[in-house]
């Protein structure tokens, strides 16, 4: 059988054609996901909560991040989970403290662990501003949240600062009678995060 000499022409166009696209496509390249660390040092996660005796303010002594990525640079890609050690809880005051990690309050024992999911992070409109999505559990109960939250670059790590208000009796974080009438139900959580990326 014979090929006319345009047909073949045509063939041996479409071949050349063919390798020249493909080596002038770009290749795709998958980034690896940045990891990132706690530096205790530069972090804390402390409450306020109103009351009519005294105000009561404290911290929580240990707190740890899991699985902390980010793809590329884009901070909305920020992913993980932040445990909080609700016996860790610190008022200064340790009959409160105390309280504070019983049955009435955190069960720290049953419950040892808060836990914040990280589940969304979507650009504010202001340079450095956020609005987070976050999943607040404590005890047996979950509840979403919208934080807003200024994260900045800190050389190869971010800083990551913010405040919410949580209804501590969503979460059965009733305290005994005494407590509830003199104490607000709203709490006021403020956290600074310092992340260093992991090594």
């Amino acid at each position: 059988m014979k090929f006319k000499p345009v047909t073949i022409g045509l063939a041996v166009s479409a071949l050349f054609i063919c390798s020249a696209f493909a080596q002038t496509m770009p290749v795709q390249t998958q980034v690896a996901p940045t990891a990132y660390v706690l530096d205790p040092a530069q972090s804390m996660v402390q409450f306020f909560v109103n009351a009519r005796l005294t105000n009561v303010k404290g911290i929580f002594k240990q707190f740890y991040v899991a699985n902390i990525t980010q793809t590329g640079d884009d901070i909305t890609s920020l992913r993980g989970n932040l445990l909080i050690d609700t016996a860790s809880v610190f008022t200064r005051e340790k009959k409160r403290d105390d309280h504070l990690k019983a049955d009435d309050f955190f069960w720290s024992e049953k419950f040892p662990n808060a836990t914040v999911t990280v589940k969304d992070i979507k650009a504010a409109g202001t340079p450095d501003l956020y609005n987070v999505t976050i999943s607040l559990g404590i005890r047996d109960k979950q509840k979403d949240f919208i934080v807003p939250t200024t994260i900045v670059r800190n050389g190869p790590g971010l800083v990551a600062n913010g405040k919410f208000i949580v209804d501590r009796t969503f979460y059965d974080l009733n305290g005994e009678y005494l407590a509830n009438k003199i104490m607000d139900d709203e709490a006021e959580i403020t956290f600074r995060l310092t992340l260093n990326k992991n090594k």
